[in-house]
């Protein structure tokens, strides 16, 4: 009965540790991650914005060639 006892609590320690492991690896690889994308992300909207606009230009350069042509 000791011997089950004494495997029981260290069974039971092992699942602490692991357990508490586990936690504080997830939410190291949690914070790292949403840094990364946030510091990836930056970019994106002012790329986006320039892209609009080279959209929103592309009708009136296109009118620009086809008169020069003519």
């Amino acid at each position: 009965m000791e011997t089950f006892l004494i495997s029981s609590a260290q069974l039971l320690f092992i699942v602490i540790v692991y357990s508490m492991a586990y936690k504080s690896g997830y939410n190291t690889a949690h914070d790292k991650a949403v840094s990364t994308i946030r510091e990836f992300s930056g970019p994106v909207p002012e790329l986006l914005d320039r892209l609009n606009e080279t959209l929103y230009e592309a009708p009136e350069m296109e009118d620009e060639d086809q008169g020069d042509s003519i």
